[in-house]
This record gives structure tokens, C-alpha cells and sequence, in this order.
């Protein structure tokens, strides 16, 4: 299996190119207003590797973050809220039981489906091994103050989904990341409706299972910054 991967990392990001996609930003025409305790939005588009084999493109943004990774057999392609909410509600699994999910884990589980029923397709149904593997994966990724689908020792993310016990014939991820309103979860699932890899992974109707994990804390020095993992998978 092959993963190819665009853009840079957030880590890899100087002040200087900061400042450089906020211009760029702004004369795209883009008129966000963050309040003075919320960065800037960039949707700041780094120059996309295509994917052998899929015909796919990276993108990477940076303060609202975003990255998508599809898993297949054949081949990868790669195209990532705010404050934990203490309250959870049980939902119901793949398998019939069930499993607390945060506030804001559910309502971007009830977007996903709200937009699968939209175009007529079956809802995703909450895997408890991909639910902890997305958790596992924020968490790590807000205590390690990194951004990538790959776990911080290196390990893809399929061998992740193996390590929580999904074996992984075809599988997707949606990472994000964001501070403030434009981290909360309906900015978010907007965002990822806009980007093409995102929206296929959502709305790809061999997915039949799905795992949301939050977690919130800080990074790049922003306190309070909170992480989105979603990890699609089949119906195995």
C-alpha cells in the first residue's frame, strides 16, 4: 500500500509564511473577522501532489486545519473541536451496543449522516475500534503539538486502525483542527464539504462505519485549541 501525501507540515510552517498566506488570503477576497482571541482562517492552498493511481490532490490549510487521507488496498491518496464538551450521550454501535460520545463528537456524527441521507445514501453507523483510534489520534496530536495523519512515531494510519483492532481493507480520515467559532463542529463540517477529498470520504457509500474523536487543549501556543479525527471504514 502507498500513501502520497502534499503540503507541508503545520510544524514546518515559519512566521514568515504565515504572514504570507494571511496577504494571500486576504486578497482572495475572504472577509472572516476573527475576534481578537481567535487566529486567523487561512485558507491557504498548498500546491497539491496528484496520487498514482487515484487521480486525487492534497490540500493543506493552516489555522482551521485540514487534511483528508484515503486508504485502498491499491493505493492512498491524501486531499484534518473546539473545547471538549463534558456532557456525552450514548449512541448506538455498528453492533448493536452502545458508546458515549461528547456533545460535539455526536453532532458531527448526526452532520455526516444529515448529509449521507441528503443524496440518499445509508447513514454510518459508530465503530467503537475506530472511535478510539480517532480519540487516540487527537489526543496525541494536541499532546505531541504536531499535525499529520501519521502517528507521531511514524506509524500510517492504517497501522493505527490495526493497533485498535480494525483491520483495514479500505478506509478514510478526516483530520481538522481550530480555535474558537471556526473550530466548532458546523464550521468544520462545512469546510470539509467544501474540500473535494474531504466531501468524497463523507459522502463515499462504501463507508458503512465511523469513528469521531475529539480532544482539546494547546497547541502552537493557543490554549484551548481543539482536535477533529473522523476514521471512515467498511463493513468489516
Amino acid at each position: 500500500m502507498k500513501c502520497y501525501q502534499g503540503g507541508p507540515n503545520v510544524a514546518e510552517l515559519t512566521p514568515g509564511a504565515i504572514a504570507e498566506l494571511k496577504i494571500r488570503y486576504e486578497q482572495e477576497g475572504h472577509n472572516d473577522s476573527p475576534g481578537p482571541s481567535t487566529p486567523p482562517v487561512y485558507d491557504a492552498k498548498v500546491l497539491p501532489v496528484d496520487a498514482k493511481g487515484g487521480g486525487s490532490m492534497g490540500l493543506r490549510y493552516l489555522a482551521v486545519i485540514f487534511g483528508a487521507v484515503v486508504l485502498a488496498t491499491a493505493f492512498s491518496y491524501t486531499s484534518v473541536e473546539p473545547r471538549t464538551a463534558a456532557a456525552t450521550t450514548a449512541v448506538r454501535t455498528c453492533g448493536g451496543g452502545s458508546i458515549a460520545l461528547k456533545a460535539r463528537e455526536k453532532r458531527i456524527l448526526l452532520r455526516h449522516n444529515e448529509a449521507r441521507a441528503d443524496r440518499g445514501l445509508r447513514p454510518l453507523c459508530v465503530d467503537p475500534r475506530l472511535t478510539r483510534a480517532a480519540r487516540s489520534h487527537s489526543r496525541e496530536m494536541i499532546k505531541k503539538d504536531y499535525f499529520s495523519h501519521d502517528s507521531y512515531n511514524g506509524g500510517s494510519v492504517s497501522a493505527r486502525l490495526r493497533r485498535f483492532g480494525y483491520d483495514c481493507g479500505a478506509c478514510a480520515e478526516n483530520i481538522a483542527g481550530g480555535l474558537g467559532a471556526p473550530g466548532k463542529p458546523g464550521p468544520i463540517f462545512e469546510r470539509w464539504m467544501g474540500s473535494p477529498g474531504h466531501r468524497n470520504n463523507i459522502l463515499d457509500g462504501g463507508f458503512r462505519r465511523v469513528g469521531v474523536g475529539t480532544y482539546t487543549g494547546e497547541f502552537k501556543g493557543m490554549s484551548g485549541y481543539a482536535m477533529y479525527t473522523v476514521d471512515f471504514g467498511g463493513r468489516g
